[in-house]
């Protein structure tokens, strides 16, 4: 059986990165529909989207970021590491999406 070219304590980025991609469409619609009862409609909604997304790529890399500064230079363990950063990517996530991508202005 072949080896995977991927290190075996570097799995985490790999996991966080199909997990972040997956859960940003399901996101979206609960998000607009439940949290901020977003009334976009037509191409408004692609727009919004679009903010929404670009929100998340950033709660996204800075989530990265700090688990992998954990793992890496801490020695952290990588479920530790992302208990430790979830409050704080929870609140960037939710002042990104209030103030920009749902923005009622």
């Amino acid at each position: 059986m072949e080896k995977i070219l991927i290190n075996e304590r570097q799995i985490y980025s790999l996991s966080i990165t199909f997990a972040h991609f997956l859960s940003v469409i399901n996101s979206f619609i609960f998000h607009k529909v439940v949290t901020f009862e977003s009334k976009q409609k037509g191409v408004e909604i692609v727009y919004e989207f679009l903010r929404f997304f670009n929100s998340y790529i950033i709660t996204f890399l800075l989530n990265l970021s700090l688990i992998s500064i954990q793992v890496e230079l801490l020695s952290l363990n990588p479920r530790i590491a992302g208990a430790i950063s979830l409050p704080i990517v929870t609140v960037v996530t939710f002042f990104l999406l209030s103030k920009y991508a749902f923005n009622k202005t």
